[in-house]
């Protein structure tokens, strides 16, 4: 968990009017975060994961693991969410998870491969 200001989802001001949050990669691995005008890493807003698809279609749904206590809306789906569903994405479209889905089908979770065991 973040501390209070840390990231911008737990209060710090975004890097600049017009922020918006994207993956980011650094040595650990990917993640969701905000780059500076410079392109340099602003802040970290979830933990770190191996593969940027996962990441991706992980925070399409809002499943990823937030360092904050607020997750940070995915830019294709920003739209998608009431206000009392999603506290910093703005109310002016479908609602909730069910028309996300209906929207973007393709972000299903690739199936297991069955093993031989």
């Amino acid at each position: 968990m973040a501390l209070p200001g840390e990231c911008v989802s737990t209060g710090a001001a975004p890097p600049y009017e017009g922020a918006a949050a994207e993956i980011c990669q650094s040595a650990a691995g990917y993640y969701v975060g905000y780059l500076d005008l410079d392109g340099q890493p602003y802040s970290r807003e979830s933990d770190y994961y191996a593969d940027r698809d996962e990441l991706d279609r992980l925070w399409l749904v809002d499943c990823v693991m937030w360092r904050g206590w607020r997750s940070v809306v995915h830019p294709e789906v920003a739209g998608f969410w009431r206000e009392d569903e999603h506290p910093n994405a703005p109310d002016d479209g479908p609602q909730g998870l069910y028309d996300i889905f209906n929207k973007f089908p393709g972000i299903g979770f690739p199936e297991k491969e069955a093993s031989d065991d």
